[in-house]
């Protein structure tokens, strides 16, 4: 168990420090484009999941320190939305990285009817692809997260109601 508490806690913090610099950036753009706002709003749910993982490891490391009664509906409920997320990040980064060839006439067509995608920087399939594997990759890192902080919920209440240590 000292192994999955070890990358919960990474995972966590990764998520929570990445995703909330994404959320920050998309808040702060929003005012230039209000779909940053609805995006940012969405993706929110990764750093407050993130955050109450963290209150259940400090729980988990101190025993006198009690949950909160919210913490466990963060990491429920919106756990539940940010493997939900995670899985269609993945899907599209695995769709990505399968199909990158007969997505590139599509992507370039994209990109010259719409002069924003100039500034993405992706000039070939191989970095098409690319973006796809870390796409994936990202999508992964947020649903093993969220599940894991899950099994480390059930688990923390199950030792405090038989008071085994």
């Amino acid at each position: 168990m000292k192994i999955l508490q070890t990358i919960g806690r990474i995972l966590a913090w990764f998520n929570l420090i990445y995703w909330g610099l994404v959320v920050v950036s998309g808040l702060l753009q929003s005012s230039a484009n209000p779909s940053y706002l609805v995006g940012s709003v969405l993706l929110a749910a990764i750093p407050l999941n993130s955050y109450a993982a963290l209150q259940l490891h400090r729980s988990i490391r101190r025993h006198e320190v009690k949950l909160s009664h919210q913490t466990p509906v963060g990491i429920r409920f919106v756990g539940a939305f940010v493997i939900f997320l995670g899985v269609i990040l993945t899907g599209v980064g695995v769709v990505i990285v399968q199909a990158y060839r007969e997505l590139w006439p599509m992507f370039k067509e994209q990109a010259a009817t719409m002069k924003q995608l100039d500034t993405v920087g992706i000039t070939t399939p191989a970095q098409l692809q690319s973006v796809g594997a870390v796409c994936a990759f990202f999508g992964i890192l947020m649903a093993a997260g969220a599940i894991i902080n899950m099994r480390l919920l059930r688990w923390y209440y199950l030792v405090n109601r038989s008071d085994v240590s």
